[in-house]
């Protein structure tokens, strides 16, 4: 069994929540913003795991998928250490497209040094110019910050289906940004169990 038809399996409707809203002759871009989309899943539980070899690989069979960015700040270490490079080496090996720009250092009011980078800047650019040929966005936000650029895209002509979240104890995806796109995929729906290895 493939990786694309094993993750639509597992999944209850899973083939009808993904899908109901793509046309077969769209072509697709998926859009990961990855500091919100971490922290979407993290709320959801610790236990659980985004498979997204499995969810690309399920897109392609039944749309063309013109190209799949994942967007993060990398946080280095003073030792060197970067905690995302296994996850950005993996995505990369998968077909993705790695964005990353290097996140800034700060001291906040209680003397703790805190990390921060954000990538909006990069992903709008990125969307707009891709319009050129793209029909249809899954932008995986549930970030407030991206409302005006749905509705420059839907000026466009083109369509996005936001893949987040509602179901998180806090609140992570915007309404107002949930109900500017074209659908809506629930992102629980969509989650691996972990393996008793933690994997």
């Amino acid at each position: 069994m493939s990786d694309a038809v094993e993750f639509l399996s597992k999944q209850s409707n899973a083939s009808d929540i993904l899908f109901l809203n793509i046309d077969i002759s769209e072509k697709i871009m998926c859009i990961f913003d990855g500091s919100n989309f971490f922290s979407t899943v993290q709320m959801l539980g610790t236990n659980y795991k985004f498979n997204f070899s499995a969810f690309k690989n399920a897109l392609e069979t039944h749309a063309f998928v013109v190209r799949a960015n994942y967007y993060t700040a990398t946080i280095i270490h003073d030792d060197g250490y970067d905690p995302l490079k296994k996850l950005t080496d993996y995505l990369a090996y998968n077909g993705y497209n790695v964005i990353t720009k290097e996140g800034k250092q700060y001291e906040n009011k209680d003397g703790e040094i805190k990390r921060k980078g954000n990538m909006d800047c990069e992903m709008i650019v990125d969307m707009l110019v891709a319009s050129g040929y793209t029909d249809h966005y899954i932008l995986a936000s549930g970030d407030g910050d991206f409302v005006y650029l749905v509705k420059e895209l839907h000026r466009r002509g083109k369509r996005v289906t936001l893949l987040s979240s509602l179901k998180t104890e806090r609140q992570i995806c915007s309404d107002e940004l949930r109900r500017e796109c074209d659908g809506f995929i629930e992102l629980a729906n969509l989650l691996d169990i972990r393996e008793s290895d933690g994997s």
